[in-house]
């Protein structure tokens, strides 16, 4: 077995290539992955080699498992026989995964038998000590929810089964699983602390119907919930003094706010947000204004779209083309976090941009310049 980035030119003695993938953010490659398609296109199949595409993701992200359907299209394209249709794990089913190999045993008479049976995911306990609550009246309740470990615990903890070790640390842009009662498929929000913050952040959008959002905006501070850390390193700046572009929408700010905090070196990071009114949905206002005075920050545009000079985060881009275009010739990474339709109209519009530069977003995700965490 290999990383997918470590494609041969060619497996003469091969007649089976089996392909496991994830995707990340909104249908791109893992990092194990983002060359496989520049790889592929040198691959030399010989004439009996079949493959297979295995899949994995989250049925929560509109785009589930896209990059294993890319992956199975572009292997059909170059020339090689499917051995059988892709196939798809949601979040970690060992009953699926156990079904795929099945299916391979069928299909080539091999006496395989897969099962995983993964560890339950490390709990913290933790204690809401404090909430700040935005944008009811413009139909965007989101809330920013502060905790700490619970009360009595002096750092944080891992907690599985009766043992309890020190957590390992977790960052601005990593996430935090969380089941609401009654349910035990977790969902996932972004962290906008670290934990040598001292607090676990992170800023939570309502949603119609939404069982965990629902659950976690009617906490009240000194109440208490579970949830467990999942890391997200290629959701983060890369070290060094290139300039960094943050861009968001909604409650996709909460990491986006994380990186500006920890932004101690001073390093050049721009922000890009759109909400709807100022005097409404306005997320880390005082917080914004603290970073731009002490550098943290290097510029601020805002878009607000129920307001008389109504504006998507999109057109903000548009009217900083220039300055967005030179910022990228210099080396700048971009980073951008919200729904997925923002996620697709910023593209759209940084591809404009990058187009008298001769590059488009597929190159820059290739350098790990182009980082998106799309819900």
């Amino acid at each position: 077995s290999a990383d997918m980035n470590a494609l041969a030119e060619e497996y003469p003695k091969a007649s089976l290539l089996f392909v496991l993938t994830s995707t990340y953010g909104d249908g791109a490659a893992p990092a194990s992955a983002n060359r496989f398609m520049e790889k592929l296109a040198h691959f030399r199949c010989s004439a009996n080699l079949q493959f297979a595409v295995l899949g994995f993701g989250d049925r929560q992200f509109p785009r589930f498992c896209q990059f294993a359907k890319d992956v199975d299209v572009a292997l059909a394209s170059h020339g090689l026989a499917r051995l059988h249709s892709p196939a798809f794990v949601d979040q970690k089913s060992p009953e699926q995964f156990s079904q795929w190999g099945s299916r391979v045993a069928e299909v080539t008479g091999l006496n395989i038998r897969l099962s995983h049976n993964p560890a339950p995911p490390a709990l913290l306990d933790l204690e809401l000590v404090d909430r700040a609550d935005f944008g009811v009246e413009v139909e965007a309740p989101t809330s920013i929810l502060r905790f700490r470990p619970d009360a009595g615990t002096k750092r944080w903890i891992n907690r599985v089964g009766n043992k309890r070790d020190p957590l390992v640390d977790f960052h601005a842009g990593d996430l935090i699983g969380v089941c609401p009662p009654g349910d035990d498929k977790p969902r996932y929000y972004s962290l906008a602390s670290s934990s040598d913050d001292g607090l676990l952040e992170i800023c939570v959008r309502r949603l119609p119907g939404g069982k965990c959002s629902g659950f976690l905006h009617g906490l009240q501070p000194g109440e208490r919930i579970q949830g467990f850390i999942q890391p997200n390193p290629e959701f983060r700046p890369a070290p060094g003094s290139h300039p960094v572009i943050l861009i968001g929408a909604g409650a996709g700010i909460g990491p986006l706010a994380g990186f500006i905090r920890k932004n101690d070196a001073r390093h050049p990071m721009y922000l890009y947000w759109g909400g709807r009114d100022p005097h409404s949905d306005y997320l880390y206002r005082p917080e914004l204004g603290s970073y731009l005075r002490d550098q943290r920050l290097t510029g601020l545009r805002t878009a607000f779209s129920r307001i008389r000079e109504s504006a998507y985060v999109q057109d903000k881009l548009n009217e900083d083309a220039q300055n967005v275009r030179k910022m990228i010739e210099m080396g700048a990474q971009v980073l951008v976090c919200g729904g997925s339709g923002m996620a697709a109209e910023v593209r759209a519009v940084i591809n404009n941009i990058l187009k008298p530069l001769k590059t488009d977003i597929e190159s820059l995700k290739q350098e790990g310049r182009y980082l998106e965490d799309v819900y």
